[in-house]
């Protein structure tokens, strides 16, 4: 079923930056998913243990910043200290509510935007990152990565 609310209503932080839509609303991938550039799989990354969820083999099936941090090293991801555009790397941001319980992640674009799957609904590229936080949002920003490359792939991910 289509979203019935405007999106600024469902995560109000992006009325505090530039946003836009990329690609149509979509339940077959999330965030998790997206960040690491699987969209073409269809699979809802989470560690539920329910066959309607993947989740890579040999990471602890838990909730925990540390299990989802794994599934980015599985990536060739390394934790790092800055959200600034890096040359040569392309980012991760991990974001965790009030329970320190992963629920969001955005990858950083080429340009220095980022872009993020919003649930079951769009992917957007957004200028801030920051402007996801806050309790009405995602939480915070938990845990960053970089993993070498271009983000070459960001012209066949987004616009699909």
């Amino acid at each position: 079923m289509p979203r019935q609310l405007p999106l600024e209503a469902i995560v109000p932080g992006l009325q505090q930056t530039r946003w836009e839509e990329r690609s149509p609303e979509d339940y077959h991938y999330n965030c998790i998913a997206f960040a690491v550039g699987e969209i073409h799989s269809y699979q809802w990354w989470e560690p539920s243990g329910y066959r309607i969820h993947y989740w890579p083999p040999g990471i602890p099936r838990d909730y925990s910043l540390d299990s989802y941090t794994e599934v980015y090293k599985l990536h060739g991801y390394t934790v790092c200290d800055t959200e600034d555009l890096e040359d040569g790397y392309e980012k991760v941001a991990i974001f965790v509510d009030s329970l320190l319980i992963p629920n969001h992640a955005a990858r950083q674009t080429i340009s220095g935007t980022w872009v993020s799957k919003i649930g079951e609904y769009e992917d957007i590229e957004h200028d801030s990152l920051r402007a996801l936080e806050g309790a009405e949002n995602y939480g915070t920003v938990a845990r960053l990565l970089r993993r070498p490359g271009s983000n070459i792939s960001d012209a066949s991910l987004l616009n699909q």
